[in-house]
């Protein structure tokens, strides 16, 4: 299932991509723009890299310990990860976020996993381990400078491609529970602060490119009003 959910973020991600790119290769950042590449980081200890939408900054977290790892909870003193921002023109990277334990997991902040921005770049949402059977989504504002818990979810879609009124709400995956005892996961659209749920998109047992062309459908509705 989290390889499920990787492919399809990855599958929205390059669908959105502009003329640059980030990649991480062996825990180090690279830019890649007109076929050329350019490093960005050394230590070998980052991952999950995302571009600004005006293409002037990188996002990504520095690992404290492999860039491989994958954190299941946020143990004090043992995953002090960061959430940093790079200036491409100048440089200059700077520490947003730095991750620590807490005692309810809406609280707690590490891996910084699945980075993805709002169209006007104001907000970079994230998710951080949570509980056994769900993660839970954040967003960074970067004029407020403060973090922010939005809901328990497994994965996120931003519809920062689309126009019209959907346009930068929420797809979350998110694990739910029977009444009468049982799970299930589904896609849920929500607004863009996470609280008002508008509609279930699709289920996990859908193939990825199914869910992709059911998220395309609903910009597409928008935009036709």
């Amino acid at each position: 299932m989290r390889l499920f959910l990787t492919i399809l973020v990855l599958l929205f991600l390059l669908d959105a991509a502009s003329a640059q790119s980030v990649t991480v290769k062996a825990g180090n950042v690279f830019l890649g723009k007109d076929g050329h590449e350019r490093q960005l980081t050394k230590l070998g200890r980052d991952a999950d890299a995302a571009l600004s939408p005006d293409g002037r900054f990188v996002v990504f977290t520095r690992v404290n310990g492999k860039a491989s790892d994958s954190p299941q909870d946020c143990l004090t003193g043992a995953r002090a990860d960061q959430l940093r921002r790079m200036d491409l023109n100048t440089g200059r990277d700077e520490v947003l976020l730095t991750g620590h334990n807490a005692d309810q997991p809406p609280q707690q902040l590490c891996g910084f996993d699945q980075k993805q921005f709002s169209s006007d770049g104001r907000r970079l949402y994230f998710l951080s381990p949570g509980w056994a059977t769900s993660a839970a989504l954040h967003y960074y504002d970067f004029v407020a400078r403060v973090a922010k818990y939005v809901a328990p979810a497994n994965a996120v879609i931003v519809l920062n491609f689309c126009k019209g009124e959907h346009r930068d709400q929420l797809v979350l995956n998110q694990h739910r529970y029977f009444i009468g005892g049982g799970s299930y996961d589904w896609y849920w659209l929500y607004d863009r602060e996470g609280t008002k749920e508008i509609g279930p998109v699709g289920d996990d047992n859908e193939t990825a490119a199914s869910i992709t062309e059911k998220v395309k459908a609903v910009c597409a509705l928008s935009e036709e009003r």
